[in-house]
């Protein structure tokens, strides 16, 4: 009875293991396939977070520019109506007008050049004529002829005298001249000079104001071409900035579609996301239990100077994926510290290690839900002692252990398991 219960729970017991075993086979699978979902997932839903961050930067600066050009467009507005206003202000020059008054001025600056002539000649005879009243003939003539200058003067002043009478002798013709009829002439050649500057005063006021009305011409003239050329240079800058809109609303268009459809792309992707978190939350429970457990086991069974073996988590990459590093630190008699490499551990430590790290999957993956077993073989490598050490260790985390021990290994584990020492 007790060979057929053996041979019974031996046939079940394999059963289980090869159970067991297809369970992992397809577990292995499915982990196999996450991780590639996992790098594929990532990938792609990095790139698209990427492409939209870059893409609503790319809109932020687009309506910044959008919102500067209709600023701008909203002054030069502005200015353009100014201007309008200052050229409605100013009357408008007919250029045939600014020609007429340029001539008049000409023709005004001629006739005064005239009648400076003419009173200069006046002037000249009611001096020559003032003198020989007072002096008399004698003295001015003095045997001499008179000059063709004034002989020419004589002659005006011969024109002018109608009365040829006592006194003062002609110098033009030498007969005798009351000196009351020259003083009379005298003072009629007076009356007709200032006549003459009377008339070169007005004409220098007429100068005058047709010069300030030219100027004021010009003037109005040069600043509607400098209003002109300033509204022409504003119009010219509003149609650039107005085209320079068009585009830049095209161009937010655009982009304002590209970011709702990344934005709708990361959305369903959010999923897979949502995976890779888990999947680096795991990653990181597990290393968590497997330092947590080495810690343990190391000081559970004592090898000497070996200190801690522990894991390291490296940062995933653009890809998503996380790296992982062994680290060994052992301690010398006197206390000191350093570390060692993996290539050193012994051919125990390197047991306990994969153990210690299998156990840390099988928990944080909550394999042992599933499958609450636990075959431990090929454990030679591993003195007895601390065999019974580790089955004792790992009883808290599954319902079912099973050993593979040569038979004096087995002796070290204590009496109450049950052995199947034939099959």
């Amino acid at each position: 009875m007790a060979g057929d219960s053996l041979e019974e729970e031996h046939a079940r017991v394999t059963t289980k293991l090869e159970n067991a075993e297809t369970e992992l086979a397809e577990a292995r699978d499915t982990l196999e396939t996450a991780q590639q979902s996992k790098a594929d997932a990532g990938s792609t839903g990095s790139e698209q977070l990427d492409s939209l961050r870059e893409t609503q930067s790319q809109l932020e600066d687009v309506t910044y520019d959008l919102e500067t050009e209709r600023e701008s467009v909203a002054s030069l507005e502005t200015e353009r109506s100014e201007l309008e206003d200052q050229l409605e202000d100013l009357s408008t020059v007919d250029e045939d007008e600014l020609d007429d008054l340029a001539s008049q001025i000409e023709q005004i600056r001629g006739r005064k050049r005239e009648l400076d002539e003419i009173i200069f000649q006046l002037q000249t005879v009611i001096q020559f004529n003032e003198q020989i009243t007072e002096e008399g003939m004698t003295d001015l003539l003095d045997g001499e002829e008179p000059s063709k200058t004034e002989a020419g003067e004589g002659a005006i002043t011969d024109q002018l005298l109608a009365d040829q009478s006592d006194d003062v002798t002609c110098w033009t013709c030498g007969s005798q001249v009351d000196t009351e009829q020259i003083e009379s002439t005298v003072s009629r050649l007076q009356d007709l000079r200032q006549e003459k500057v009377e008339r070169r005063n007005e004409l220098n006021r007429e100068l005058e104001e047709l010069k300030t009305q030219r100027k004021e011409y010009t003037t109005t003239r040069d600043e509607r071409v400098e209003i002109e050329r300033a509204l022409d240079t504003t119009e010219t800058e509003l149609a650039d900035r107005t085209d320079r809109i068009s585009e830049l609303e095209t161009q937010r268009d655009e982009l304002v579609e590209q970011v709702e459809d990344l934005e709708s792309a990361v959305e369903t992707n959010e999923d897979d996301e949502e995976l890779r978190t888990r999947i680096e939350r795991i990653e990181r429970e597990a290393i968590e239990a497997f330092n947590t457990h080495m810690e343990t086991v190391v000081d559970l069974l004592d090898y000497g100077n070996l200190a801690r073996i522990w894991l390291e988590y490296r940062n995933p990459d653009t890809r998503g994926d996380a790296t992982f590093e062994l680290h060994v630190t052992r301690q010398t008699d006197d206390g000191t510290t350093y570390e060692d490499t993996i290539d050193h551990l012994s051919e125990s430590e390197r047991e306990v290690t994969g153990l210690v790290l299998a156990l840390a999957g099988y928990l944080v993956h909550d394999v042992h839900e599933e499958m609450p077993f636990i075959l431990l073989d090929s454990l030679e490598a591993i003195d007895s002692e601390r065999i019974a050490q580790l089955v004792e260790y790992l009883e808290e985390y599954a319902s079912y252990i099973v050993v593979a021990l040569l038979p004096e290994d087995a002796d070290a584990l204590d009496t109450g398991y049950q052995r199947i020492s034939e099959i």
